[in-house]
């Protein structure tokens, strides 16, 4: 039996942890039934379902230069999909999440973050978890 790769361990980790944080907020979470779907999972309360798509942000940069940053890569092979979902959850290693309304992914990169944390950026108001402490109770709040 071979080994899983390392990115897609990586990639089911946050789509496991994205569902456990909109469990948490009283969601029901459905998977698609094939592993390549065009989004990771959906999600519904009331009358509502949500399509998520889940991406793992990384660490770019060299910090003797001063600019280190963290981003998320939001298409697959430059083309663009933002409306076949409507919500981007992206997760980095230290667990915080940013849930982002697809209509706001409007770049092929989102930096989310530099090394010394010194820079507002306009995905910090989609910041909803640091540690597993939550923000928002709805989705409709992030919808504007």
């Amino acid at each position: 039996m071979s080994k899983p790769h390392k990115t897609h361990s990586k990639g089911a980790w946050c789509e496991y942890l994205a569902a456990h944080h909109f469990l948490e907020q009283g969601y029901q979470v459905f998977w698609p039934s094939i592993q390549q779907g065009s989004v990771d999972f959906i999600v519904e309360r009331g009358r509502r379902l949500d399509r998520m798509q889940v991406k793992k942000a990384s660490w770019q940069g060299t910090p003797q230069n001063g600019n280190k940053y963290l981003q998320v890569v939001t298409t697959n092979n430059d083309r663009e999909y933002t409306d076949q979902y409507d919500f981007l959850v992206v997760i980095d290693d230290v667990k915080r999440i940013w849930i982002i309304p697809a209509t706001q992914v409007n770049v092929k990169c989102l930096v989310l973050d530099d090394m010394y944390g010194n820079k507002r950026r306009p995905t910090d108001r989609y910041l909803v978890s640091q540690e597993w402490t939550y923000g928002k109770e709805s989705l409709d709040e992030y919808r504007g």
